[in-house]
């Protein structure tokens, strides 16, 4: 079997790119996450401090290796962020973007050491608007589930899934 790809790969999605949603995601949406971050939760000082830092690099400021060193994947996050390393967040590809932003607030309200999950506020708020459909899917995949796995269900559930990304609260940030 080959598991290559049939055409090239394109180059990943940088914020560079203008006009695009990875630039208006890194200079629009990433500023607006982070200012609920700050609206929607009583933060430390230093946490307050470490999230307005943050807000204050994007998008021109530099990738920077984090600081949180008692964090259990501070390491790997180390070896990831290098390449990148002094890059302004327009310019790493789109994906290490968004993910060393969730990783960066992470260590903002610092999160290992506190367990404080910044979007607890958010996710208590989207699942109460959204109960009584959540309930129902819960019911229908139960209901699914009855005779074992089928996998022609598999399709079913993957666009349900799918559907459920669209609820995701950074995407309408």
């Amino acid at each position: 079997m080959n598991d290559q790809p049939k055409l090239p790969v394109p180059a990943p999605l940088r914020g560079t790119d203008a006009g695009t949603f990875t630039e208006y995601t890194i200079k629009e949406r990433f500023p607006h996450i982070a200012r609920r971050v700050l609206a929607e939760n009583k933060l430390t000082a230093a946490a307050t401090a470490r999230m307005e830092a943050l807000l204050a690099e994007i998008p021109d400021g530099e990738i920077r290796p984090l600081t949180d060193d008692h964090a259990p994947d501070f390491q790997q996050w180390q070896n990831w962020i290098a390449p990148y390393t002094g890059q302004s967040w327009l310019q790493p590809p789109w994906f290490f973007t968004e993910t060393y932003f969730y990783r960066r607030i992470i260590e903002a309200v610092d999160y290992f050491a506190t367990g404080f999950d910044p979007f607890t506020y958010q996710k208590e708020q989207g699942l109460e608007r959204h109960n009584e459909a959540i309930f129902a899917l819960c019911q229908q995949l139960s209901r699914s589930l009855e005779n074992g796995w089928q996998p022609s269900q598999f399709s079913h559930w993957l666009l349900t899934d799918l559907w459920g990304n669209q609820v995701d609260l950074s995407m309408w940030s």
